[in-house]
């Protein structure tokens, strides 16, 4: 599942997290960018990716969550 959550003007963050099918429980967290001004603007940037189990982004979701009480 991807989706963007970030987006101006001529700007876009990308979240899309994919099950890992070689590592059993794994799945991947992917950050990507897209700048509509770019040479390629179709082209988006990994800016972070990570693999780690459902329990590690649970708690990464947990902690975003606390961050905002």
């Amino acid at each position: 599942m991807k989706t963007a959550f970030f987006q101006s003007n001529d700007f876009k963050y990308f979240a899309e997290v994919t099950k890992v099918e070689l590592v059993k429980g794994s799945y991947s967290l992917k950050i990507t960018s897209q700048w509509d001004s770019a040479k390629n603007p179709e082209s988006e940037q990994t800016q972070f990716q990570v693999t780690c189990s459902k329990a590690d982004l649970l708690a990464l979701v947990a902690t975003i969550t606390r961050g905002f009480a």
